[in-house]
């Protein structure tokens, strides 16, 4: 008898050489068992009846492995083959070719690996936010069809059309087939042909309705080098693609981001590293190979890390504009304000300046970005582009209404009857008159920076920013409303008494 051993920690094994640990005949048995999955599965054996293909491969062998598949299992293959041992010290190595040729069937492991119950929320609410959400997999095709299914990722009211394609053979040209297919426990699997409609008005929300397509790795390659022209058309309706190695994961990826798709990938296994590389956001749900490629890490091996990392992703870009809008709006006042005193020549106090940068502006700065993240994913998308119409429209009509109520402050304040050019005392009341004059009898003359026009004006300045401040903090969708940021709530209060 010999031992298999694996890696600790990745719960996997793709093949192994066992030695006898006796030394009869001096020999060695290779058994090829493909990726085996260990965490969470159901073992069951499978007992054929004595009619082989050859090689101990039994007649029902198809349809037993359909029949299993169909069902979402995780079905193995299991051979095995004699293989000289050509040092007494241990076994050589041998090619892949020379282990995995001639091999002697052994049987079908199949395990069942359930969906996590996180999955189906996660997904509808991705697809609530029209999210679109497709499967890219290394698993048998109808593994992966009955896997989204029962995850909710394929609508039961959609029909899932499976493409096949096959290469030029000879004088046979390549061909591309769409077939349809139906489940039934009982009766197995049927097949039917359909007519899908491949023109340019088909939409996304039109094949979420009716159909979706579903191919393997080898199918996809064939239509990526012999119908190309086809393929926009499939990747617009594609919902899982099975069978696909690590590089048709990459091209995968980099042909939905030529379609003008902003692309994010889950992975956990090393296979999944050049995806999430390629994929504007990577999200690795292991902290093993997969996240050295991935800029994202979760700590929680599912995928509820996706909704709550574009919520926080959403939340974070609006807080951004927020505060640019902040800073363009508060300092546009501060330069109206210092124009329309340049125009009496004079200038705000040194006092005046510290007080609005920081004890008003700095506050405001720290605590208009600490909203949380919405709970609810919202189906509205926020804006990309710092420079765009709604932000510089919205920007200018606050500025312009800023200076309209600064000119009107600044031309009232001087048709006062109290008002003097040249006296700043002159509106106090009578009974303080003796405390402005000099013991000879002159008026005390006004320092830098004392005059009605800077004391309205700066007084307009602060109370703006404090209103811009509402006004640019945006709640929902994207964030939970402004009072829900007790941080912003006490320091307006703050600076409002002050």
């Amino acid at each position: 008898m010999g031992e298999i051993t694996y890696q600790k920690g990745k719960n996997r094994i793709n093949s192994a050489i066992l030695q006898s640990a006796e030394p009869i005949s001096n020999s060695a048995f290779s058994v090829e068992c493909g990726v085996v999955e260990f965490h969470k599965l159901r073992h069951r054996s499978r007992v054929f009846p004595q009619d082989y293909y050859g090689a101990g491969v039994p007649l029902n062998f198809l349809s037993t492995l359909e029949h299993y598949t169909l069902q979402g299992f995780r079905v193995i293959g299991l051979a095995y083959k004699t293989m000289p041992a050509k040092s007494d010290f241990g076994v050589d190595t041998f090619t892949r070719e020379q282990v995995e040729s001639d091999l002697e069937f052994l049987g079908l492991l199949v395990m069942e690996n359930k969906v996590k119950p996180e999955t189906k929320p996660a997904l509808q609410e991705l697809r609530n936010a029209q999210i679109r959400s497709i499967m890219i997999t290394g698993d048998n095709l109808q593994t992966a069809l009955s896997v989204a299914k029962h995850s909710g990722m394929i609508l039961k009211k959609s029909k899932v059309i499976v493409v096949e394609a096959s290469g030029p053979q000879g004088s046979t040209p390549a061909i591309l087939k769409f077939q349809t297919q139906e489940n039934n426990v009982c009766n197995g699997h049927v097949t039917k042909e359909i007519s899908v409609r491949m023109d340019e008005s088909l939409t996304p929300t039109y094949a979420a309705n009716e159909f979706c397509f579903a191919m393997s790795g080898k199918s996809y390659q064939v239509i990526v080098q012999h119908f190309y022209s086809m393929l926009p058309k499939l990747l617009l309706n594609g919902v899982v693609f099975a069978r696909m190695s690590p590089r048709q994961k990459t091209c995968l990826i980099e042909e939905f981001q030529k379609l003008d798709y902003y692309v994010g990938m889950c992975g956990d296994g090393a296979n999944d590293c050049g995806a999430l590389k390629m994929a504007h956001v990577g999200i690795s749900l292991s902290e093993e190979e997969a996240s050295v490629a991935s800029p994202f890490t979760s700590k929680t091996p599912n995928i509820q890390c996706v909704p709550k990392l574009i919520k926080e992703g959403r939340c974070a870009l609006v807080s951004s504009f927020c505060v640019f809008k902040y800073i363009i709006i508060s300092n546009i006042m501060g330069s109206n304000c210092l124009l329309l005193l340049y125009w009496e020549n004079r200038l705000p106090g040194n006092y005046q300046f510290l007080i609005q940068d920081m004890a008003i502006a700095f506050p405001t700065y720290l605590t208009i970005t600490l909203n949380r993240a919405s709970p609810e994913l919202s189906p509205y998308r926020p804006l990309r582009h710092l420079v765009s119409l709604p932000v510089v429209v919205s920007t200018v009509v606050n500025s312009l209404c800023k200076l309209m109520a600064m000119i009107c402050a600044y031309i009232m304040v001087r048709q006062q009857p109290w008002y003097s050019n040249t006296d700043v005392f002159s509106a106090c009341i009578s009974e303080n008159e003796s405390m402005l004059t000099s013991q000879n009898g002159t008026q005390k003359e006004a320092t830098f920076g004392q005059s009605f026009e800077t004391t309205s004006l700066w007084v307009m300045t602060n109370f703006g920013c404090i209103i811009t401040a509402f006004v640019v903090s945006k709640g929902k969708p994207f964030r939970m409303s402004l009072y829900t940021n007790c941080e912003y709530v006490i320091c307006v209060y703050y600076i409002s008494t002050v």
